[in-house]
């Protein structure tokens, strides 16, 4: 990518024997080969992102950021989050979202933030450093314990807060893109987590964990696999009373088969 660098894309076309002029020709008469077709999914959902990210706010969420789970830069998406969990909630009935307590909802909206700050952290970095070395009289780094108090970098937030996040996103559209995309797999995947969670709640009581008792999810934990599918992804189900059970986003009829062929062998005393 030339990031808009008409020099560059220049250089890159003449490696190839191509002339600026004659591939700006071929194109010149391009247009769009079917108007009437709907737009991408990813374009409505970027409406609404844009508007989060032009009004950053970093209490937006209304819950205290646990200080073990920081991340980098979280304080630029904590409105887009906050909307990302109300298309959520528009998803799924009260009645299966109260199967999931408070902590439980932080850690699926803090699975989110990570994979946003996970996007866009380097070039925020980039930027970060920048902005450190031109407060200091000689052009370097301060030493990594020298602003405790994160004046500095409390600082850098309120500059992209103030306009310079959104000059990143207009600087690379594409970047948008794969916000939304992530984003909306996010929106998708937690809607049918809640749902096949609660739906299947009352099994999951009486046959993985052997109780009676009414439980509750209190902890999502991931991370243990790479997004597949569209942003499916195996999960830690924590529930109030202490246990656990692994979630893993697919059909496991085969899998239930499976285990009861090998009980029914072992019930014929196989020698």
């Amino acid at each position: 990518s030339t990031s808009g660098d008409w020099s560059l894309f220049a250089q890159r076309l003449a490696k190839d024997h191509l002339n600026m002029d004659d591939v700006l020709a071929r194109f010149a008469s391009s247009g769009v080969a079917n108007a009437d077709l709907p737009p991408f999914a990813w374009v409505k959902d970027s409406e609404w992102i844009l508007s989060a990210l032009s009004n950053t706010n970093g209490d937006a969420l209304g819950y205290p950021v646990d200080p073990i789970k920081t991340l980098p830069f979280q304080e630029l998406f904590s409105n887009l989050s906050l909307l990302a969990y109300q298309e959520v909630e528009k998803g799924v009935s009260s009645k299966a979202l109260a199967s999931f307590n408070q902590s439980a909802i932080q850690d699926l909206i803090h699975a989110l933030l990570k994979q946003i700050t996970d996007l866009t952290s380097p070039f925020l970095y980039s930027d970060f450093v920048k902005d450190l070395k031109s407060q200091m009289p000689d052009g370097k780094l301060l030493a990594s314990d020298a602003d405790t108090n994160r004046n500095l970098y409390d600082g850098f937030i309120r500059k992209m807060q103030a306009g310079g996040l959104m000059k990143h996103i207009e600087a690379k559209p594409v970047l948008l893109r794969l916000m939304a995309s992530v984003i909306r797999q996010w929106i998708n995947t937690t809607i049918e987590l809640i749902h096949r969670v609660s739906q299947d709640l009352p099994q999951i009581q009486e046959k993985i964990l052997g109780t009676s008792v009414s439980i509750q999810v209190s902890e999502v934990g991931g991370d243990l696999s790479d997004p597949h599918n569209l942003g499916h992804a195996v999960q830690i189900i924590g529930f109030n009373d202490g246990s656990k059970a692994l979630y893993k986003p697919k059909d496991l009829r085969l899998d239930a088969a499976w285990v009861n062929l090998v009980d029914y062998l072992n019930s014929q005393n196989p020698t």
